[in-house]
């Protein structure tokens, strides 16, 4: 756990930024992505918003992203299921 709050919240809202930035330049896609592109799409993030961080900034904001997009894995995961357990006439 980081004791540094305000170096905490920044490097997660950059998180949250490379996750978009992620999510949307791989979603047509059904295999997983490789690791490069994540990492291509955290420094193209990085260096939008003129972050210069050091080894273990770039460990903690890529661990934040990862938990982010897993996370919305989870919630689009949850709402296929909720969608397939309605009646076949209430889907439509």
């Amino acid at each position: 756990m980081h004791l540094n709050f305000k170096r905490r919240a920044r490097e997660q809202r950059i998180a949250v930024e490379v996750a978009d930035q992620f999510v949307t330049a791989t979603r047509s896609s059904e295999q997983p992505a490789p690791p490069e592109l994540l990492a291509h799409h955290l420094g193209l993030v990085f260096q939008r918003l003129n972050f210069m961080p050091d080894r273990a900034a770039v460990a903690r904001v890529l661990a934040y992203a990862l938990k982010e997009i897993a996370r919305r894995d989870r919630v689009i995961s949850d709402l296929a299921t909720a969608i397939d357990r309605l009646p076949a006439q209430q889907r439509t």
